[in-house]
């Protein structure tokens, strides 16, 4: 039997700065998210597969701490518990700035979502380290 499982999330957000100092800045938004994803079996000559997409409605978070001109700490993600599932997506990083609007980031990041619905009962816990880039405009 072969068992794939797909899970695409695409989202946008909105954040406002609550507090926004030399040393420390938070901001809690908003962000629309949609997430596509399929459970597929074959095996035995049969094969099924379970398609769903949703739109979720996110409360996102972030707090930076600068701890010197080059480097800061920063976390950052998105939350959302209902009934029909849980969607928990944080970033704990480090930061370093190369100049003015590129900085490189280092952390760990927790992503877990579920469903429980009539149809289908699924839940997901991935972490994994995270390494890119933080481009400023």
């Amino acid at each position: 039997m072969t068992a794939v499982y797909r899970f695409d999330s695409y989202r946008l957000t909105y954040r406002y700065d609550l507090i926004n100092t030399r040393r420390l800045q938070a901001g809690i938004g908003f962000t629309a998210g949609i997430r596509d994803g399929s459970i597929s079996f074959q095996g035995a000559g049969k094969e099924s597969e379970k398609k769903d997409t949703d739109f979720e409605p996110l409360i996102n978070f972030r707090a930076k701490l600068v701890l010197s001109r080059k480097l800061n700490l920063l976390v950052e993600g998105d939350i959302l518990a209902i009934s029909q599932g849980i969607t928990e997506d944080v970033l704990f990083a480090i930061q370093y700035k190369l100049d003015d609007k590129i900085s490189l980031k280092l952390g760990y990041r927790l992503f877990k979502t579920g469903t429980d619905v009539d149809e289908i009962h699924s839940s997901s816990l991935l972490n994994y380290v995270v390494i890119g880039p933080i481009l400023t405009f």
